[in-house]
């Protein structure tokens, strides 16, 4: 067997393998096509500095409808009170803080159920917060504040907050 096939062999396999080793083009990255003359003014008039607050806000007139019972056991929803709130400095209880939104509106409904007056669920990202009452002084605040504690709320505290009283 001659020596010459042989080598001829090996010098194509190295010139292919040296060919498929080589560097290729560097990748191009494609630009989205743009398509001419569809351009999207924007209105960049409007300036929220421009607007005023008002430390008088009014809130809307609130009509609630209550419900009375007859003799009979019959609901008659007919009955309405209307009255007009306003929000003032207060204070409320703050019950509980989650990130978790279904544990936040279960710890309402049970603050729901355990306290007479208003329960509120704020959420305060990435902070769901349970406060509950409405109460123009610090002294009937801490008061609250006890009286959730003994409900098992231990971490309740006191917070000063806008609250809603009705107007007289």
């Amino acid at each position: 067997m001659s020596l010459r096939p042989v080598i001829t062999v090996i010098i194509i396999a190295l010139i292919l393998g040296s060919i498929g080793c080589a560097p290729s083009a560097p990748p191009q990255i494609e630009q989205p096509l743009e398509e001419e003359g569809v351009r999207v003014p924007q209105d960049e008039s409007f300036d929220p500095a421009s607007i005023k607050e008002d430390d008088n806000f009014k809130l809307p007139t609130a009509n609630l409808k209550t419900r009375t019972v007859s003799q009979q056991g019959e609901a008659d929803e007919t009955a309405s009170i209307t009255f007009e709130v306003m929000e003032v400095a207060g204070y409320r209880v703050q019950l509980y803080v989650t990130r978790d939104e279904f544990e936040a509106r279960a710890v309402e409904e049970e603050a729901l159920l355990t306290f007479d007056g208003s329960v509120y669920l704020i959420f305060d990202s990435p902070n769901y917060k349970i406060r509950i009452g409405d109460c123009t002084t610090r002294k009937s605040a801490n008061e609250l504040r006890d009286k959730a504690q003994k409900a098992g709320y231990r971490d309740a505290w006191v917070i000063q907050s806008k609250i809603l009283i009705p107007k007289q």
